[in-house]
């Protein structure tokens, strides 16, 4: 899954990290902020966490729309804070989070989460390779 997930456009990666950062920091100890339905941060907040500007409590309709692709593709939860006051909150998902950690993953690491993975694929032709010897050797053909 993570594979596909690795190409996103420049903004909506640099949102998604930078609302990764803020949830692991500072979002787990508010209870406003962790809320399952209304909470998260508020879209002009994050951006301008990221150098973006915004006019007043409302993001830009760039931000906005990365924030929609985001959801679309279940890496972030959008919610409305209030309902009388139509600001969005994002929240990163479990797959937003294990996204941004295998971006932050060095080579070695990357590497042995692959192994880990996709074991089958390389561990069954090693397997049989060595058994097929084995039994070669003991009908004495090798």
């Amino acid at each position: 899954m993570l594979s596909s997930l690795q190409h996103l456009e420049d903004l909506e990666r640099r949102l998604l990290e930078e609302l990764v950062n803020f949830h692991l920091q500072h979002g787990i100890q508010s209870e406003q902020y962790m809320d399952p339905e209304t909470g998260g941060i508020y879209e002009h907040k994050l951006a301008s966490r990221i150098g973006i500007s915004s006019t007043g409590d409302h993001a830009s309709p760039e931000v906005v729309a990365a924030c929609g692709a985001l959801a679309e593709k279940g890496l972030v939860r959008l919610n409305l804070r209030k309902p009388d006051y139509p600001v969005r909150g994002v929240r990163p998902t479990q797959a937003g989070l294990a996204l941004v950690r295998y971006w932050q993953m060095t080579w070695k690491q990357k590497t042995l989460h692959w192994l880990k993975n996709n074991w089958p694929s390389w561990a069954l032709p090693i397997a049989l390779t060595i058994l097929t010897s084995i039994i070669l050797r003991l009908m004495g053909l090798l």
